[in-house]
């Protein structure tokens, strides 16, 4: 239920997303649309999973309770446009996230996760980084791209609510999170684990992976 509610409720979009695009399609140059258009966001597979030995590779992320995931565009005009894995339709991300383009250069597109931190403050963390300048990398993998997002934050700051969101390797994640005090440190809640490099019949799809358990 929970991943459903990741990709369908959307509690956080009244407060990203925008004017939807709708009567301006055809004022917006054909590349530029196709380039939003063909990224997406990834499909979360229902029911999940424990890691094994031989997931302990894959590359995944600490998903915080409450999560959302959108991919954002950033146009050559300083657009920047933002789609949902519940929609199809694309819309305008709202005035407060526009310090997104401090990090992301024009013709550019990221992935983000929308959560609350512990202090109930609603953030952006940019997790995967799909292309910069007009430069296609999702011939990368997810930890190359990793490095480049990262540099772009090194750069420039986004402000507060905009960060970076660590990609590791899910066997290191799990090891993390059996050390109580790295769960304390984190600033959100943790909900699982999700494994953003798994495919289904070709077709890129995430998947739950389900935290250690604490025993005191």
């Amino acid at each position: 239920m929970q991943a459903l509610r990741c990709q369908d409720m959307l509690q956080h979009a009244p407060y990203i997303l925008g004017v939807e695009i709708v009567l301006t399609l055809q004022h917006l140059h054909d590349l530029h649309y196709e380039s939003l258009c063909s990224f997406s966001i990834p499909k979360i597979q229902a029911g999940p999973r424990s890691s094994c030995k031989r997931t302990q590779t894959l590359p995944a992320m600490l998903l915080p309770h409450d999560a959302e995931l959108y991919v954002m565009y950033r146009d050559v005009n300083d657009g920047i446009f933002v789609r949902t894995a519940a929609h199809n339709s694309i819309f305008i991300l709202q005035q407060h996230w526009q310090q997104l383009a401090n990090v992301l250069p024009q013709d550019s597109v990221c992935r983000v996760v929308a959560y609350k931190n512990k202090m109930g403050n609603l953030m952006l963390g940019v997790y995967d980084l799909l292309r910069v300048c007009g430069d296609d990398l999702q011939q990368h993998t997810v930890f190359e791209r990793q490095k480049v997002l990262y540099s772009l934050f090194a750069k420039q700051n986004a402000g507060n609510t905009i960060v970076p969101h660590w990609v590791g390797e899910e066997g290191c994640l799990l090891t993390h999170l059996q050390n109580k005090q790295f769960i304390s440190s984190v600033p959100f809640k943790i909900f699982n684990m999700l494994c953003i490099d798994a495919q289904t019949e070709h077709v890129d799809a995430y998947k739950i992976v389900l935290k250690p358990l604490l025993i005191d």
